[in-house]
């Protein structure tokens, strides 16, 4: 929830707050956002404590978000509203994703952590038969956590592609 806060606040001061930015405004929240975005997905994966890989996770997640609303601050300037608009969308679909996935995962590992007293994944195994509804619910949520189609991940993740692919198309001066 804080985190979600957090994306709330940037955008309430970026789109509401604030007059419409410069380029290179928006241009540095999508490089920060990209580079946390690669950096979190990269902590995650060579991660075997399972808290630990979620929060590296959410780095990722929240890089994605950041460069979605760069993207959005960019096009804007360019007056490319629709597409503004979609990178925009795309942000509230990826917090709003990230908010129920996340917090499933959590409840979960939770949940496993209280039942076998371990988060190292190296040493779990066999959870299926012992917490089916956990595993179960923590599949579809990291489903949703890896994009994979039909879930809400990737919906949030294929309208950022969308936009940033259309918004390249956009020309001339700010």
């Amino acid at each position: 929830a804080m985190v979600s806060m957090g994306v709330y606040g940037v955008l309430l001061v970026s789109i509401q707050l604030l007059p419409p930015g410069p380029p290179w405004w928006g241009a540095l929240m999508m490089v920060l956002g990209g580079a946390s975005a690669v950096y979190g997905i990269l902590q995650a994966s060579v991660n075997s404590w399972l808290k630990v890989l979620l929060a590296h996770s959410t780095t990722e997640n929240m890089g994605l978000v950041f460069l979605a609303i760069g993207a959005s601050v960019l096009l804007r300037s360019y007056h490319s509203d629709a597409t503004a608009d979609a990178a925009l969308l795309a942000a509230l679909l990826l917090t709003l994703s990230h908010a129920l996935f996340k917090t499933t995962l959590f409840l979960g590992a939770g949940a496993i952590q209280f039942a076998t007293g371990e988060t190292n994944l190296d040493r779990l195994g066999g959870l299926l038969k012992r917490m089916p509804w956990t595993a179960v619910s923590f599949g579809v949520a990291a489903l949703a956590a890896a994009a994979l189609p039909v879930t809400s991940g990737f919906v949030a993740e294929w309208t950022l592609l969308q936009s940033l692919v259309h918004g390249s198309n956009v020309s001339g001066t700010p």
